[in-house]
């Protein structure tokens, strides 16, 4: 391994890196943000631009003790910047910009831990998702879209009800939601969506309600009409009444508003319906395989957590009925 004449300089380095994230990688804007950030605190820390190849064990070890002492983080958040920077050195060996990782047998194991997933009960997501379809409810029952084509608030609320509709059936990050495009949902007549999902792993999940694969036609049918006027039209799937695309951010704040409406006492995320979704199916009897692939896991241990989340629903179904 023959090392580059000039000496890195972290700053450099992380440019260099963040940039390679960017185009080489294709990382999501989020993921880039929190490398970006992740980096920067790094460099704060050491509060040098000192040479990449002058980063050694013992500065790392500091550093450790850093984010777990006087900056209290917790073991989440010191595992994602660790993992940032295991990212950056291996890349910069690998571009033989440093003539080995610092993390080289390096022994850095951080624990989390073991923590339920929160989850929403049948009756609070039926109270949610009643307070979504409220403003569209008819007197005779049934759901009417009338107007949505031409009043901003109706399309609005047309919008936050397709956005709970599809976190509760699909079990989707939000940020999987905000990225799926029209040409996503039911494409070529199939009942599902194309999700696009971490690490840019793509995956299908079906659709199985026919009424909200009916709500989904009508929403592609109505958003038509309010695309913006002299612009190119916008792929994603759920926009505003300006023709704007829903973030993460107003996804939660539209939530938070049907959480006060239905009314529930707690707040509720968007990562909570996730949750919920796979609780309740694995209470139905879908096996774990399957819940892995619908969630978009990459090891099955990840999703075994939910079956713990089940045996104590059992346990308190039972303490119930026994008294």
């Amino acid at each position: 391994m023959k090392l580059e004449t000039n000496p890195l300089r972290l700053a450099q380095g992380c440019e260099v890196f963040l940039n390679h994230c960017r185009v080489g990688k294709s990382l999501s804007p989020h993921s880039l943000r929190a490398y970006a950030i992740d980096l920067a605190e790094f460099q704060r820390y050491l509060g040098v631009d000192m040479e990449a190849q002058n980063v050694d064990r013992e500065t790392l070890r500091g550093y450790l003790s850093y984010l777990m002492g006087p900056r209290r983080l917790s073991p989440a958040s010191v595992k994602r910047r660790i993992a940032c920077l295991k990212a950056f050195f291996r890349w910069l060996e690998l571009e033989d910009r440093v003539p080995v990782t610092p993390f080289h047998r390096m022994d850095l194991r951080i624990r989390l831990p073991q923590r339920l997933p929160r989850g929403l009960s049948r009756e609070e997501i039926a109270a949610l998702l009643s307070a979504a379809r409220r403003p569209f409810l008819h007197h005779s029952g049934s759901l009417s879209f009338d107007g949505c084509q031409h009043r901003p608030d109706r399309f609005n609320a047309l919008t936050s009800l397709l956005a709970l509709e599809l976190l509760y059936a699909s079990a989707v990050r939000v940020s999987e939601l905000c990225a799926l495009t029209a040409g996503d949902v039911l494409a070529n007549d199939a009942n599902g969506l194309r999700v696009h999902g971490k690490g840019n792993r793509e995956r299908w999940v079906p659709i199985t309600d026919d009424l909200l694969k009916d709500q989904l036609r009508h929403y592609l049918t109505v958003r038509d009409a309010w695309q913006p006027t002299g612009y190119p039209p916008i792929k994603r799937l759920l926009i505003n009444s300006k023709g704007m695309p829903l973030t993460p951010t107003i996804i939660r704040k539209r939530l938070a508003a049907l959480t006060r409406s239905a009314p529930l006492s707690r707040h509720v995320t968007p990562h909570m319906i996730r949750h919920t979704t796979a609780t309740h199916l694995l209470q139905n009897g879908l096996d774990l395989r399957h819940t892995q692939r619908l969630l978009g896991h990459s090891s099955i241990s990840t999703t075994e957590i939910y079956t713990a989340v089940s045996d104590r629903s059992l346990e308190e179904a039972m303490k119930r009925i026994q008294g």
